[in-house]
This record gives C-alpha cells, structure tokens and sequence, in this order.
C-alpha cells in the first residue's frame, strides 16, 4: 500500500475503505479495525495501548494496521479519524442515516433514509477514485478492438448499462450474463481486447473464471467490485472500488446499485473525454439515429382553442 500519509487517506475515506477491505485483513488486523469502523469516535480519543487492550491485541498490530493503511503510526491514525468523522457529521446534519429500516418503517421515512444511504454511498465512492486509474482504464476501452463486460444476477444489469453507454460513444462492446457465455468470448479475444468484470463481493466464481480465461488469452482485464483484495480484483489488471451500506430488506449486493453507476458514468465521461471529436461524433450520430422514436411535444393547435373557445362543452364557463 501507498505511504503518502494522513491528508491523502482522508481524501480516499479511511472509515469507507476500511469497511470494504475488512474481510481481506489478517486475522488481529481485522479485530481492531472492525471496532474503528464501529466505534471511530472512542478508537480517535483511545491511546494506542488502550486501543490494544480494549480490541484483545498488542500495540504492535496496532502499529501494522497503521502501516497496511499507509499511515506513519498511530498518531496519523488519530488525525485521519478525527478529519472524517468532522466531515461526516457535518455531512450527516439534515440527514437521518442512523434509521435502521423495519417491517413497520412509515414508508416516507424508507424514503428519505434510503436516498441519504446512497448518497453517503455515492459520496464514499467518489473520494476513494483515484483519477490516474480511471484515465488508464479510458484509455485501455479506447484502444480496444473489443470489449467483454460481463457480470451475472445483480451485476448483469449494471453489464448491460456500460455496455450501453460505450455503444453510444462508437466502442465495440458486448456484454455476457452468464457464464457461458463469458467464457466463450473471453476464448476468442487477444491483446487487442479487454474484458471489464462487475461483481460487488469480488468473490463470484464465475467472474473469477472469466478473468483467468482473458488472461490466458493475454487479454487487458479491469474489475468493478465492492472490495479491491477479493479474488475478482486480485485478478483483474486494474480495479475500481465501490463503498455500499446495506438496510433492512436490502443486502450489499442489491445496495450497490447507485455506487456502480457512480462508476459507470464516470467511465462514460472520461471515454468521452479521451476520445475527443470522434467519441462527440459517435454520441451525436447515436443520438439522432434513435430521436425519429421521441414522440414530439404537443403544439398548441390555436384554431382549435379559437373553435373551443366559441362553442365550449356543455358545463363550460363562456
């Protein structure tokens, strides 16, 4: 992990990636993160010895976990705690993110509780993007003679969106929901292909058979997942990471939704922005190529008003 200290984590979101990369942690890592996660305001005021003792660990694995964060030690860990959690309450004023939903939930309140979910969510994801990776996958869609997307069950839709969107910029794109399918294209392409799985947990066996086909192959692979230290984003080339926070009647899994595509307009806009006139060419040939369907607007018909106005239905004013 990278080294560059505490301003540069807190801009990523030290509480939202730590709650992604949770399950990847050794053992002792995971037992004291999971309570800075729970518990970030007492593990910010907490001394390192009395963060040790209260988690059932040592000093020195505090100081590791520190280290996997790109931390310098512990005092850097403080900072960056209390930096997010001034911003997170600051964000969260006229938000109520703290409603668990249940079965007697008044359905206004699922309302509002859910849209401020996904735009933590959305908010999360956004400052973990590191800008260069998301340019290095533009580029690599960009150049390829064909492009694979595939995801299966929730994923496939969020597939078939970014396959939609690259169609309109003019990009050969094609998207497989299910296995199959997958893996027999992922056995026909080269060096001069790419293949982008979706998957939010990381660890569906069928997108980590994909990858391993495409590499087979030599195939440039890129990754959309929840978790960048999953089997799926170990896999992939290149990897873009979603932050979800899953409710009552929703899992991760269906939560995930808004995050993609977060990350799936981004990759639109910045395939837009590297392709230049022939990407703005593509949009506008694709767009009026399906406008002849837009039913258009209703022109007010003045001699029919005229002809209403004089003879006006039965209970009508004159």
């Amino acid at each position: 992990m990278s080294t560059s200290g505490p301003d540069h984590l807190t801009t990523l979101g030290l509480l939202g990636r730590l709650r992604s990369e949770l399950a990847a942690l050794p053992t002792a890592l995971q037992d004291v993160a999971a309570y800075v996660v729970e518990f970030p305001e007492l593990a910010a005021r907490a001394t390192i010895a009395e963060l040790a003792a209260t988690t059932g660990t040592s000093v020195g694995t505090v100081n590791r976990l520190c280290h996997a964060l790109g931390l310098r030690g512990y005092s850097d860990l403080k900072l960056a705690l209390a930096t997010e959690i001034g911003r997170e309450e600051q964000a969260s004023k006229n938000l109520d993110l703290g409603v668990e939903i249940g079965p007697t939930t008044p359905l206004e309140q699922v309302a509002t509780t859910l849209a401020a979910i996904d735009a933590r969510a959305m908010q999360e994801t956004a400052a973990r993007i590191d800008p260069s990776t998301v340019g290095r996958i533009a580029t690599t869609l960009l150049s390829a003679r064909r492009i694979e997307v595939f995801g299966i069950g929730g994923s496939s839709f969020a597939a078939q969106e970014l396959v939609f969107r690259l169609r309109r910029l003019g990009l050969a794109a094609w998207a497989s929901t299910e296995v199959h399918s997958g893996l027999t294209s992922a056995a026909l392409l080269g060096p001069d292909d790419v293949v982008l799985v979706i998957s939010h947990s990381g660890r569906t066996t069928e997108a980590v058979e994909v990858l391993a086909a495409a590499a087979v192959r030599g195939t440039p692979t890129v990754a959309l997942t929840n978790t960048a230290d999953s089997p799926v984003g170990v896999q992939a080339g290149q990897v873009l990471t979603t932050t979800v926070q899953e409710t009552g009647f929703r899992s991760e899994a269906l939560a995930a939704r808004h995050s993609q595509l977060l990350l799936i307009d981004l990759l639109f806009v910045a395939v837009a922005q590297h392709g230049g006139d022939d990407a703005a060419q593509a949009l506008s040939t694709t767009t009026s190529a399906v406008s002849g369907h837009l039913t258009p607007p209703e022109v007010p018909n003045r001699s029919k008003r005229r002809r209403r106005a004089a003879n006006p239905p039965e209970g009508d004013p004159a």
